[in-house]
């Protein structure tokens, strides 16, 4: 939490933060030198990020690759013709699209590749130079792709999802068992309100309307009588 508070209070909006902070009267609130460690780390942390805030502010400067293609004169070979590599890596530079997906599978790696397979059929110049590499690029990829990484978090999932479905099934049966024990509850307690207004006290009134309406008074009246507590609660 305090990480993602400081990345947060750290964009160029906030620039400065670290030197809005009064860290000496901060640090002489703190009474254990481990505290006061740590105080100091975010606070070199918190400067560290306000210099890469001020000094990645703004979009870095474009690349001047007309400059390049005066001083590199290196070229490939691509169909039979030479193609300049700076024009390659220009290509390469405005055609680059990073990845933004946190997971992959096997599958969608072989549909880039048939996707850049189609794409270098279809090129020519310095773009073919391009898919060629893409597709070389890509190829390695699958080579290499360990599906375990994917097959644990797939698994991950499945149980994240099956520990969902059960603590949702526990949540719905303990709030239908909360209304059932309510509903019978509240049952019993209408019935002790109905037989009390039955059983109030008048002129007919016998004891054992009285035990019945409160029974409570029938368990004390005889634990008196059989301890032989005559005199109780008598003034």
């Amino acid at each position: 939490m305090l990480a993602r508070t400081v990345i947060t209070l750290a964009r160029p909006a906030t620039r400065g933060f670290a030197a809005t902070v009064d860290w000496q009267s901060l640090a002489s609130n703190l009474t254990s030198d481990a505290a006061r460690s740590s105080v100091n780390k975010y606070r070199g942390l918190i400067g560290q990020i306000d210099v890469a805030a001020e000094q990645y502010s703004s979009a870095p400067p474009a690349i001047d690759f007309k400059a390049f293609k005066e001083k590199i004169r290196a070229v490939k070979d691509v169909d039979g013709g030479a193609v300049s590599v700076v024009d390659i890596l220009e290509s390469v530079s405005k055609n680059f699209k990073p990845n933004t997906s946190a997971t992959g599978s096997k599958s969608d790696l072989e549909a880039a590749v048939k996707s850049a397979e189609a794409a270098l059929k279809s090129a020519s110049g310095s773009d073919k130079a391009v898919a060629s590499l893409t597709l070389d690029v890509l190829k390695a990829t699958l080579g290499s792709f360990d599906s375990s990484a994917a097959d644990a978090a797939a698994k991950a999932e499945s149980e994240d999802a099956a520990t969902l479905t059960a603590e949702a099934a526990n949540a719905k049966k303990t709030a239908a068992d909360a209304k059932k024990e309510t509903t019978a509850r509240i049952a019993e307690l209408e019935a002790t309100v109905n037989r009390m207004k039955s059983k109030r006290v008048g002129k007919d009134t016998t004891v054992d309307d009285i035990y019945e309406a409160y029974p409570e008074i029938k368990v004390e009246v005889h634990d008196e009588i059989n301890t032989h507590q005559w005199h109780k609660d008598i003034a």
